[in-house]
């Protein structure tokens, strides 16, 4: 059984998943793709975040901030025809991107471009 806490947290992110890419499914169903999944692998997610200038872009308190650098990572992949979500950390009041690639979630803090696995998503061995 998972924990109320841990319950809370991965609703707060399947709610944001949802929302993030409910406008993308049905353009990405037509091209024959996953809605989920525009990355083929992590060198190709952190390829192409090396070719943007977000993380690059200047921090300004209370103008320009986590949120701003996630919301315009969201805003190029979407341009670029990828997809990116956004998440808040709870306890750090941080916002950041997520990407699934594979069966696996990744993490990315749009100001330094820094991608991490955050879990696997589905497993074979169920």
């Amino acid at each position: 059984m998972i924990e109320r806490g841990r319950m809370k947290k991965l609703i707060g992110f399947l709610i944001i998943l949802v929302v993030m890419l409910t406008p993308i499914t049905v353009s990405a169903m037509e091209r024959g793709n996953s809605p989920y999944n525009s990355w083929r692998n992590v060198d190709e997610l952190r390829s192409w975040l090396k070719s943007n200038n977000i993380s690059e872009r200047e921090y300004i308190k209370d103008v320009y901030d986590c949120e701003g650098f996630a919301l315009d990572l969201v805003s190029d992949a979407r341009a670029d025809g990828k997809i990116i979500g956004l998440f808040a950390q709870d306890r750090k009041a941080h916002i950041m991107n997520f990407a699934i690639i594979g069966n696996y979630i990744y993490t990315i803090e749009p100001q330094n471009d820094r991608v991490k696995v955050w879990r696997m998503v589905d497993r074979a061995d169920k």
